[in-house]
């Protein structure tokens, strides 16, 4: 993204500086836009996707609380990340992730669906040894 950024600095430099920085800003943003959504699409689902992040951050997450909604994660842990929850979906889907029911601390008249990390999974654990 940087030389991108030098590159077009340089081209536009004829340009008058508010111009030129306007059209930089316009430039990087929309360049940030796509690269996001590139990064969307060659997520979970590509064979070649590192679970590494995913993986050590759900791990963090059993350490820190006594269990692992799936609707607490997908709509509070994971609301402003995208790409995590995408994750999420796809590993249950795929088996890295356990799911099981347990009684809801809030409305015991409805289970809580929760998850935790199948550690007998190979992605597993590659990813935490």
């Amino acid at each position: 993204m940087l030389r991108i950024s030098e590159r077009i600095d340089r081209a536009l430099q004829p340009l008058p500086a508010e111009s030129r920085q306007h059209a930089i800003k316009e430039i990087k943003d929309e360049l940030e836009e796509l690269f996001l959504s590139l990064k969307a699409e060659a997520a979970p689902t590509a064979l070649d996707y590192d679970w590494g992040p995913f993986v050590r951050r759900v791990n963090e997450l059993e350490n820190e609380h006594r269990f692992l909604s799936v609707k607490w994660l997908n709509e509070t842990k994971f609301a402003t990340e995208p790409a995590m929850r995408e994750a999420l979906q796809i590993a249950i889907k795929d088996g890295i992730l356990e799911l099981y029911n347990l009684e809801n601390p809030r409305n015991p008249s409805f289970k809580t669906t929760a998850c935790k990390l199948a550690r007998s999974d190979a992605t597993v654990k590659k990813v935490l040894g």
